[in-house]
């Protein structure tokens, strides 16, 4: 007799950088198996975590956008999904940057912020 196997969440896809303020696009691309039901991409939490802060979103599914704090401006974030238990082989990292001249702070200069609205 098989044993039900673990859906497990293998690879999420995200920006490397995102502009606080607004809303950055994840997606998991990849699971140890190859079927799964429809019932368990609903079911897959998100978590973003920061520094020392966590923090559960509350809409799950297998995409899922997520608005950049403010208070996020310079630091790296880093967004797992998962079915059981989060991990951070299962991320991806976004660097969270103003808007603003100041690359030092974060921000993009022009020339850059101009590619980045074209594309």
């Amino acid at each position: 007799e098989k044993k039900p196997v673990t859906v497990l969440v293998r690879k999420v896809k995200g920006p490397e950088m995102a502009l606080v303020g607004s809303e950055a696009e994840y997606e998991v691309t990849g699971y140890n198996i190859r079927e799964v039901s429809s019932h368990n991409k609903l079911r897959i939490k998100w978590v973003v975590e920061t520094g020392s802060k966590r923090y559960v979103q509350t809409r799950q599914g297998e995409k899922i956008r997520i608005p950049l704090a403010e208070a996020w401006v310079g630091k790296e974030i880093t967004v797992m999904a998962y079915l059981k238990e989060p991990a951070e082989s299962v991320s991806v990292k976004t660097r969270a940057s103003c808007p603003g001249p100041d690359p030092d702070k974060g921000g993009i200069r022009n020339e850059e912020r101009a590619v980045a609205i074209r594309i």
